[in-house]
């Protein structure tokens, strides 16, 4: 799949500026949205071709957002990288299970960067749905026990 347009989703300013020098660095053409509502209505609008999603961020977090942004007919085949601080087992699986198409750790790393644009890269241009929006996530990645965590973590 071609990458030309990426939309980066982090309600810290320094965060998306940061990101987007490095994507502009790699010839990406790239919007920015501060918060999870910002980003829904970016994409009424217009299009882009992957997004790198914060999932700490106030009121709708980034699990919420991927998980309306890939039920959503006209968005589902945009990838969705899941972005945090925070990478543990059940962090993968909880982004997994949302839709999320990958996962970068932060701070991010340039090696890491070109890693997860090439897997997005090489996947084919559509793909389903994964999961219907959720309101709230449940704790404990939606009710999966421990051994559905680990397999789902070491699949992403």
């Amino acid at each position: 799949m071609t990458i030309a347009k990426a939309l980066v989703v982090d309600d810290s300013k320094v965060v998306r500026d940061m990101f987007k020098r490095m994507l502009e660095a790699r010839g990406l053409g790239v919007e920015t949205a501060a918060s999870g509502q910002e980003a829904i209505d970016h994409l009424k609008a217009h299009s882009t071709d992957i997004i790198f999603m914060d999932y700490m961020m106030p009121a709708a977090d980034g699990f919420e957002v991927t998980s309306q942004i890939v039920a959503n007919p006209q968005t589902s085949t945009i990838p969705v990288v899941m972005c945090t601080a925070n990478d543990t087992s059940n962090d993968r699986a909880r982004a997994k299970v949302c839709g999320a198409s990958g996962f970068l750790t932060k701070p991010i790393g340039e090696a890491a960067l070109d890693v997860v644009l090439a897997e997005m890269r090489e996947r084919t241009p559509a793909r389903a749905p994964v999961a219907p929006p959720v309101a709230k996530p449940a704790p404990a990645a939606a009710g999966l026990s421990r051994e559905e965590i680990t397999e789902i973590a070491r699949q992403i």
